[in-house]
Protein backbone atom coordinates (compact mmCIF):
# COMPACT_ATOMS: atom_id res chain seq x y z
CA UNK A 1 0.00 0.00 0.00
CA UNK A 2 0.73 3.69 -0.84
CA UNK A 3 0.65 6.39 1.85
CA UNK A 4 1.32 9.88 1.92
CA UNK A 5 1.45 12.15 4.93
CA UNK A 6 2.35 15.83 5.42
CA UNK A 7 4.28 16.13 8.56
CA UNK A 8 4.06 20.00 10.61
CA UNK A 9 4.27 21.14 14.23
CA UNK A 10 5.82 23.76 15.98
CA UNK A 11 2.87 26.12 14.67
CA UNK A 12 2.67 28.37 17.30
CA UNK A 13 -0.58 30.44 16.67
CA UNK A 14 -1.46 33.12 18.84
CA UNK A 15 2.45 33.59 20.07
CA UNK A 16 2.88 37.12 20.92
CA UNK A 17 6.45 37.89 19.22
CA UNK A 18 6.80 41.02 21.76
CA UNK A 19 10.50 41.22 20.89
CA UNK A 20 9.33 42.31 16.97
CA UNK A 21 7.39 45.58 18.41
CA UNK A 22 4.68 46.19 16.56
CA UNK A 23 5.48 44.03 14.07
CA UNK A 24 4.13 41.00 16.48
CA UNK A 25 1.08 41.34 15.63
CA UNK A 26 1.59 41.05 11.41
CA UNK A 27 3.85 38.04 12.25
CA UNK A 28 1.11 36.69 14.08
CA UNK A 29 -0.96 36.52 11.10
CA UNK A 30 1.32 35.47 8.91
CA UNK A 31 1.72 32.39 10.76
CA UNK A 32 -1.75 32.02 10.21
CA UNK A 33 -1.71 32.58 6.57
CA UNK A 34 1.33 30.24 6.11
CA UNK A 35 -0.76 27.33 8.30
CA UNK A 36 -2.97 28.08 6.22
CA UNK A 37 -1.03 27.79 3.07
CA UNK A 38 0.62 24.23 4.26
CA UNK A 39 -3.18 23.12 4.64
CA UNK A 40 -4.11 23.99 0.68
CA UNK A 41 -0.74 22.04 -0.12
CA UNK A 42 -1.93 19.08 1.97
CA UNK A 43 -5.29 19.02 -0.32
CA UNK A 44 -3.14 20.30 -3.65
CA UNK A 45 -0.64 17.10 -3.26
CA UNK A 46 -3.87 14.90 -1.85
CA UNK A 47 -2.01 13.12 1.17
CA UNK A 48 -3.99 10.40 3.57
CA UNK A 49 -2.79 12.20 6.40
CA UNK A 50 -2.12 15.47 8.49
CA UNK A 51 -0.19 15.29 11.10
CA UNK A 52 0.60 18.00 13.65
CA UNK A 53 3.87 16.70 16.46
CA UNK A 54 2.86 18.65 18.90
CA UNK A 55 2.62 23.01 19.64
CA UNK A 56 -0.29 23.85 17.51
CA UNK A 57 -1.16 26.63 19.51
CA UNK A 58 1.39 28.62 21.46
CA UNK A 59 -0.23 28.14 24.78
CA UNK A 60 -2.52 25.88 26.87
CA UNK A 61 -5.86 28.48 25.96
CA UNK A 62 -5.55 29.68 23.35
CA UNK A 63 -8.00 32.67 21.82
CA UNK A 64 -11.57 31.72 20.35
CA UNK A 65 -9.85 33.24 17.09
CA UNK A 66 -7.13 30.85 16.91
CA UNK A 67 -9.44 28.13 17.81
CA UNK A 68 -12.32 29.13 15.34
CA UNK A 69 -9.34 29.11 12.71
CA UNK A 70 -8.00 25.51 13.63
CA UNK A 71 -11.06 24.02 13.25
CA UNK A 72 -12.07 25.66 9.73
CA UNK A 73 -8.89 24.70 8.55
CA UNK A 74 -9.24 20.86 9.98
CA UNK A 75 -12.57 21.07 8.03
CA UNK A 76 -11.02 21.31 5.04
CA UNK A 77 -9.06 18.97 5.44
CA UNK A 78 -11.89 16.44 6.64
CA UNK A 79 -13.98 17.58 3.43
CA UNK A 80 -11.12 16.66 1.30
CA UNK A 81 -11.06 12.93 3.00
CA UNK A 82 -7.98 13.55 4.69
CA UNK A 83 -7.07 12.18 7.88
CA UNK A 84 -5.67 15.00 10.78
CA UNK A 85 -3.58 13.10 13.30
CA UNK A 86 -2.96 15.47 16.12
CA UNK A 87 -0.72 15.51 19.82
CA UNK A 88 -0.43 17.93 22.38
CA UNK A 89 3.13 19.65 22.59
CA UNK A 90 4.88 21.59 25.33
CA UNK A 91 3.21 24.59 24.95
CA UNK A 92 -0.52 23.48 24.30
CA UNK A 93 0.45 20.26 27.06
CA UNK A 94 -2.32 17.96 27.62
CA UNK A 95 -3.63 19.40 31.13
CA UNK A 96 -7.13 19.67 33.25
CA UNK A 97 -9.20 22.37 31.56
CA UNK A 98 -6.37 23.20 28.37
CA UNK A 99 -7.46 22.79 25.00
CA UNK A 100 -6.91 19.69 24.11
CA UNK A 101 -8.70 18.25 26.93
CA UNK A 102 -11.99 20.53 26.70
CA UNK A 103 -12.36 21.11 22.87
CA UNK A 104 -14.21 18.58 20.78
CA UNK A 105 -12.83 18.83 17.15
CA UNK A 106 -15.60 17.46 14.78
CA UNK A 107 -15.12 14.82 12.16
CA UNK A 108 -14.99 10.85 11.57
CA UNK A 109 -11.27 11.53 10.23
CA UNK A 110 -10.02 13.20 13.27
CA UNK A 111 -7.52 11.84 15.86
CA UNK A 112 -6.57 13.75 18.84
CA UNK A 113 -4.30 11.87 21.71
CA UNK A 114 -5.65 12.16 24.90
CA UNK A 115 -4.35 9.25 26.98
CA UNK A 116 -0.61 8.25 28.30
CA UNK A 117 0.33 6.44 25.79
CA UNK A 118 -2.13 5.18 23.06
CA UNK A 119 -2.06 3.77 19.84
CA UNK A 120 -5.27 4.03 16.59
CA UNK A 121 -5.72 2.03 14.10
CA UNK A 122 -6.81 3.57 10.86
CA UNK A 123 -7.94 0.48 8.87
CA UNK A 124 -8.87 2.63 5.96
CA UNK A 125 -4.81 3.02 5.95
CA UNK A 126 -3.36 0.08 7.25
CA UNK A 127 -1.83 2.02 9.69
CA UNK A 128 -1.25 2.26 13.49
CA UNK A 129 -0.66 5.38 14.66
CA UNK A 130 1.11 6.02 17.85
CA UNK A 131 1.90 9.11 20.43
CA UNK A 132 2.27 9.79 24.11
CA UNK A 133 1.12 13.52 24.65
CA UNK A 134 2.76 16.04 26.29
CA UNK A 135 1.29 16.49 30.08
CA UNK A 136 3.88 19.15 31.41
CA UNK A 137 6.29 21.83 30.47
CA UNK A 138 9.37 19.95 30.98
CA UNK A 139 10.18 15.75 31.57
CA UNK A 140 12.70 13.49 32.03
CA UNK A 141 10.86 10.96 30.17
CA UNK A 142 11.25 10.06 26.37
CA UNK A 143 8.12 11.33 24.61
CA UNK A 144 8.50 7.81 23.08
CA UNK A 145 8.79 5.42 26.26
CA UNK A 146 6.03 2.61 26.60
CA UNK A 147 5.71 2.78 23.15
CA UNK A 148 5.35 -0.92 21.57
CA UNK A 149 4.82 -1.82 18.00
CA UNK A 150 1.76 -3.51 17.43
CA UNK A 151 1.12 -6.61 14.90
CA UNK A 152 -2.27 -4.35 13.25
CA UNK A 153 -1.20 -2.35 10.03
CA UNK A 154 1.37 -2.72 7.40
CA UNK A 155 2.74 0.76 8.41
CA UNK A 156 3.26 2.27 11.72
CA UNK A 157 4.24 5.49 12.44
CA UNK A 158 4.41 7.46 16.03
CA UNK A 159 4.03 11.54 16.45
CA UNK A 160 6.19 12.52 19.23
CA UNK A 161 7.25 16.22 20.57
CA UNK A 162 10.70 16.16 22.09
CA UNK A 163 14.10 17.17 22.10
CA UNK A 164 17.24 14.65 20.33
CA UNK A 165 19.98 14.65 22.65
CA UNK A 166 22.66 16.08 21.39
CA UNK A 167 25.80 16.85 23.47
CA UNK A 168 25.89 20.32 24.73
CA UNK A 169 22.33 21.31 22.44
CA UNK A 170 20.14 19.60 24.33
CA UNK A 171 18.97 19.41 27.58
CA UNK A 172 18.03 16.03 29.79
CA UNK A 173 14.64 17.09 31.12
CA UNK A 174 13.12 18.15 27.63
CA UNK A 175 11.20 14.92 26.64
CA UNK A 176 14.58 13.68 25.68
CA UNK A 177 14.51 11.50 22.30
CA UNK A 178 18.20 9.07 22.21
CA UNK A 179 19.27 7.18 19.14
CA UNK A 180 18.39 4.28 21.20
CA UNK A 181 14.62 5.57 21.46
CA UNK A 182 14.56 5.57 17.88
CA UNK A 183 16.15 2.81 16.68
CA UNK A 184 14.24 0.59 19.10
CA UNK A 185 10.94 1.74 18.34
CA UNK A 186 11.13 -0.56 15.05
CA UNK A 187 8.19 1.50 13.37
CA UNK A 188 8.16 3.04 10.08
CA UNK A 189 8.28 6.73 10.34
CA UNK A 190 8.81 9.05 13.61
CA UNK A 191 7.28 12.34 13.33
CA UNK A 192 8.79 14.85 15.67
CA UNK A 193 8.82 18.28 16.48
CA UNK A 194 10.06 20.76 19.25
CA UNK A 195 12.99 21.79 17.38
CA UNK A 196 12.38 24.54 15.16
CA UNK A 197 14.40 23.82 11.88
CA UNK A 198 14.02 20.42 9.66
CA UNK A 199 16.38 17.50 10.64
CA UNK A 200 16.77 14.00 9.98
CA UNK A 201 17.84 11.21 13.22
CA UNK A 202 16.57 8.06 11.52
CA UNK A 203 18.01 5.10 13.13
CA UNK A 204 18.43 1.44 12.48
CA UNK A 205 14.88 0.81 9.84
CA UNK A 206 12.89 3.96 11.58
CA UNK A 207 13.07 7.24 9.57
CA UNK A 208 12.54 9.96 11.50
CA UNK A 209 12.67 13.76 10.68
CA UNK A 210 11.78 16.98 12.77
CA UNK A 211 9.46 19.12 10.69
CA UNK A 212 10.67 22.61 11.44
CA UNK A 213 8.17 24.75 12.36
CA UNK A 214 6.21 26.18 8.93
CA UNK A 215 6.86 30.01 9.88
CA UNK A 216 9.69 31.35 11.65
CA UNK A 217 9.22 31.18 15.46
CA UNK A 218 12.04 32.15 17.04
CA UNK A 219 14.91 34.81 15.76
CA UNK A 220 17.54 32.71 16.31
CA UNK A 221 15.95 30.40 13.59
CA UNK A 222 19.00 29.40 10.76
CA UNK A 223 16.20 28.13 8.16
CA UNK A 224 13.04 29.29 6.89
CA UNK A 225 9.61 28.31 7.64
CA UNK A 226 9.72 24.44 6.68
CA UNK A 227 7.04 21.01 6.87
CA UNK A 228 7.73 17.83 5.06
CA UNK A 229 6.42 15.29 2.89
CA UNK A 230 6.47 11.82 3.83
CA UNK A 231 5.78 8.86 1.08
CA UNK A 232 5.74 5.02 2.61
CA UNK A 233 5.56 1.98 -0.10
CA UNK A 234 6.66 -1.54 -0.27
CA UNK A 235 8.71 -0.47 3.54
CA UNK A 236 10.51 2.39 1.83
CA UNK A 237 9.98 5.87 3.31
CA UNK A 238 11.00 9.14 1.47
CA UNK A 239 10.76 12.47 2.97
CA UNK A 240 10.99 16.15 0.86
CA UNK A 241 11.45 19.29 3.14
CA UNK A 242 9.21 21.75 1.74
CA UNK A 243 9.50 25.84 2.19
CA UNK A 244 6.67 26.93 3.25
CA UNK A 245 8.00 30.08 5.05
CA UNK A 246 7.86 33.46 4.00
CA UNK A 247 9.94 35.25 6.44
CA UNK A 248 13.60 34.84 6.90
CA UNK A 249 16.39 35.82 10.02
CA UNK A 250 19.56 36.51 9.21
CA UNK A 251 22.28 37.66 11.81
CA UNK A 252 25.59 40.05 10.63
CA UNK A 253 28.70 40.95 11.86
CA UNK A 254 30.07 44.38 11.00
CA UNK A 255 33.75 44.99 11.84
CA UNK A 256 33.82 48.18 12.23
CA UNK A 257 37.76 48.73 11.05
CA UNK A 258 36.71 48.40 7.72
CA UNK A 259 34.09 51.26 8.19
CA UNK A 260 34.74 54.61 6.84
CA UNK A 261 31.77 56.67 7.20
CA UNK A 262 28.30 55.83 8.46
CA UNK A 263 27.02 56.27 5.23
CA UNK A 264 29.68 53.54 4.13
CA UNK A 265 28.01 51.12 7.10
CA UNK A 266 24.32 51.72 5.69
CA UNK A 267 25.14 50.97 2.64
CA UNK A 268 26.67 47.65 3.58
CA UNK A 269 23.91 47.22 5.42
CA UNK A 270 21.54 47.64 2.71
CA UNK A 271 23.15 44.81 0.36
CA UNK A 272 20.68 42.65 2.93
CA UNK A 273 17.51 44.92 1.95
CA UNK A 274 14.36 42.51 1.98
CA UNK A 275 10.98 43.53 3.58
CA UNK A 276 10.37 39.83 5.00
CA UNK A 277 13.85 39.46 6.29
CA UNK A 278 14.28 40.04 10.29
CA UNK A 279 17.91 41.30 10.50
CA UNK A 280 20.44 41.53 13.60
CA UNK A 281 23.34 43.18 13.00
CA UNK A 282 26.36 43.29 15.81
CA UNK A 283 28.91 45.74 14.71
CA UNK A 284 32.18 44.65 16.23
CA UNK A 285 35.97 45.69 16.21
CA UNK A 286 38.39 48.44 17.02
CA UNK A 287 36.66 52.06 16.87
CA UNK A 288 38.40 55.18 16.15
CA UNK A 289 37.00 58.18 18.52
CA UNK A 290 36.31 60.13 15.25
CA UNK A 291 33.58 57.55 13.98
CA UNK A 292 30.66 58.07 16.23
CA UNK A 293 27.61 55.51 15.28
CA UNK A 294 23.89 56.92 16.80
CA UNK A 295 22.32 53.24 16.97
CA UNK A 296 18.93 54.73 17.59
CA UNK A 297 19.38 56.82 14.56
CA UNK A 298 20.73 53.65 12.14
CA UNK A 299 17.86 51.94 13.59
CA UNK A 300 15.44 54.89 12.41
CA UNK A 301 17.08 54.62 9.51
CA UNK A 302 16.99 51.46 8.17
CA UNK A 303 14.09 49.86 9.54
CA UNK A 304 11.73 50.41 6.73
CA UNK A 305 13.86 48.36 4.38
CA UNK A 306 13.61 45.28 6.93
CA UNK A 307 10.38 43.24 8.27
CA UNK A 308 12.61 44.04 11.72
CA UNK A 309 15.78 45.41 11.78
CA UNK A 310 18.35 45.68 14.86
CA UNK A 311 21.88 46.75 16.24
CA UNK A 312 23.98 45.72 18.80
CA UNK A 313 27.08 48.47 19.06
CA UNK A 314 29.80 45.98 20.45
CA UNK A 315 33.17 47.97 19.23
CA UNK A 316 35.78 48.91 21.14
CA UNK A 317 37.38 52.44 21.52
CA UNK A 318 41.07 52.97 20.06
CA UNK A 319 42.59 54.28 23.10
CA UNK A 320 45.41 55.57 20.99
CA UNK A 321 42.86 57.88 19.06
CA UNK A 322 41.92 59.49 22.75
CA UNK A 323 43.71 62.64 23.15
CA UNK A 324 43.77 63.07 26.53
CA UNK A 325 44.73 67.11 26.26
CA UNK A 326 41.13 67.70 24.79
CA UNK A 327 39.88 66.35 28.56
CA UNK A 328 41.50 68.58 31.92
CA UNK A 329 41.71 66.51 34.63
CA UNK A 330 39.74 69.09 36.83
CA UNK A 331 36.58 68.24 34.89
CA UNK A 332 34.65 64.94 35.35
CA UNK A 333 35.24 63.53 31.75
CA UNK A 334 38.84 63.82 32.23
CA UNK A 335 39.43 62.53 35.35
CA UNK A 336 37.04 59.67 34.26
CA UNK A 337 39.44 58.94 31.09
CA UNK A 338 42.66 59.16 33.17
CA UNK A 339 41.26 56.90 36.12
CA UNK A 340 39.69 54.00 33.32
CA UNK A 341 43.79 54.26 31.20
CA UNK A 342 45.57 54.16 34.58
CA UNK A 343 43.58 50.86 35.88
CA UNK A 344 45.83 48.42 35.77
CA UNK A 345 43.13 45.85 36.57
CA UNK A 346 41.45 46.41 33.09
CA UNK A 347 42.53 44.73 29.55
CA UNK A 348 43.42 47.42 26.95
CA UNK A 349 39.96 45.94 25.54
CA UNK A 350 38.15 46.11 28.76
CA UNK A 351 38.92 49.99 29.08
CA UNK A 352 38.04 49.98 25.37
CA UNK A 353 34.63 49.17 26.56
CA UNK A 354 34.18 50.88 29.48
CA UNK A 355 35.87 54.42 27.69
CA UNK A 356 33.76 53.70 24.36
CA UNK A 357 30.26 53.76 26.42
CA UNK A 358 31.26 56.28 29.11
CA UNK A 359 32.37 59.20 26.91
CA UNK A 360 29.12 59.57 25.09
CA UNK A 361 27.49 59.18 28.26
CA UNK A 362 28.76 61.47 29.96
CA UNK A 363 28.83 64.10 27.11
CA UNK A 364 24.95 63.63 27.30
CA UNK A 365 24.57 60.84 24.54
CA UNK A 366 21.84 58.29 24.49
CA UNK A 367 22.86 54.57 24.76
CA UNK A 368 21.22 51.42 23.82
Amino acid sequence: MYLKLLHTGDVHLGAKFSSLGEKGKEHRKQIEKTFENVIDLAIEKNVNAFLVAGDLFDNTNPSQSSLSFVKRQFKRLQDNGIWVIVIPGTHDRLVPGSVFAKTKFRGDKIIVFQNDVESTYVSELDCTFYARPNTSNKSLKSPLEGIRKKDEGEYHIALAHGSYQIEGKSSKDDYPITDKDIKDSGLDYLALAHWHNPLEVSQGKSTAYYCGSPEIVALDQKNGGTALMVELEDRKCNVEVLSTGRRLVKSIKVDIEKIKSLENLEELILKNANEDLILHVDLIGIRIKDLIIDVDQLVDSLCGKFFSFSVSDQTILDLSTLNENSFPENYILGRFIKEVKENNELTDEQKGRVLGYGIPLLQGEELL
